[in-house]
């Protein structure tokens, strides 16, 4: 614990500091980016889905 404090406070322990963050950042913009591409996948094919069955509704009308 005291070797981590000496290393935290030191010289080393900003720049760790700034690169846990970066990283921290990095994740978190990766994480959103996926997350966007999933949930447009699924739209994509609900939306496909969607068109789907109302062209199969109204061919069943006409």
């Amino acid at each position: 614990m005291e070797v981590l404090r000496f290393f935290l406070w030191g010289g080393g322990g900003r720049m760790l500091v700034e690169l846990v963050s970066l990283f921290f950042c990095a994740g978190v913009v990766l994480f959103v980016v996926v997350m966007l591409l999933c949930l447009f996948r699924i739209f994509r094919l609900r939306a496909k889905m969607i068109k789907g069955g109302v062209f199969r509704m109204c061919k069943c009308f006409s």
